[in-house]
């Protein structure tokens, strides 16, 4: 004579439940292991994207500053014209530079984890007189830009800069060490109206210094 199986839960006093497993009902055998369905990524996100300054001579410099998330791609386009998109990496906060000879619109491309692409827009003016291309190979800072140079004490705002062969970047007095990357950005607390001298240095032990005022009310 066959036996049922018997699965569930049995009671043992008051204080303890014992569960009996490896059976089914009617049959022997192990449960089978329910499926996890693996979740989708998650959408890219664009923080911000601005440029600095916003109206420029013709062959100045300008930064074009991105922060997104969940993205595996950036890269920014140009309009007119078709020139070769300027790529960036994934990034919270970063920012690029570029010499416009004329008005230009840029396209920031964002492209996340999902294989979605997203964008966003700016336009910078060119007009005046064109400006004399400054020669900064031989400098260790290539530029250095805060997003603002006003605001409440305590406050923080972000300084980006660019380094060519640096070992070592500070920004000073702060004694705050910066990561000596190609291009950067970190944020700083700005206590009070303190003048600010990145200092970078190269394997030769060469130093660049570059200073910029913020005023903290």
């Amino acid at each position: 004579m066959r036996k049922a199986a018997f699965c569930g839960w049995i009671a043992i006093g008051v204080a303890a439940t014992v569960s009996l497993t490896g059976c089914t009902s009617g049959q022997s055998g192990s449960a089978e292991k329910p499926t996890r369905t693996p979740q989708a990524p998650a959408a890219a996100e664009i923080l911000q994207f601005y440029a600095s300054p916003g109206q420029v001579a013709p062959g100045e410099q300008v930064l074009l500053c991105y922060g997104a998330t969940n993205s595996k791609a950036v890269r920014i386009e140009r309009h007119p014209g078709s020139p070769p998109p300027i790529q960036g990496t994934p990034s919270w906060n970063r920012c690029l530079a570029d010499h416009p000879r004329r008005t230009t619109a840029y396209t920031l491309v964002v492209t996340g984890n999902d294989g979605q692409e997203i964008t966003r827009g700016l336009q910078v003016s060119v007009s005046g007189a064109p400006v004399r291309e400054e020669d900064t190979s031989s400098r260790i800072i290539q530029f250095v830009y805060s997003n603002t140079n006003d605001l409440a004490a305590g406050e923080k705002f972000t300084i980006c800069y660019g380094v060519r062969d640096a070992v070592s970047v500070s920004l000073e007095p702060v004694h705050k060490n910066l990561p000596a990357l190609a291009t950067s950005c970190a944020e700083v607390v700005a206590d009070r109206t303190t003048v600010y001298t990145l200092v970078a240095t190269n394997k030769a032990g060469e130093t660049d210094r570059e200073t910029f005022k913020v005023t903290a009310h």
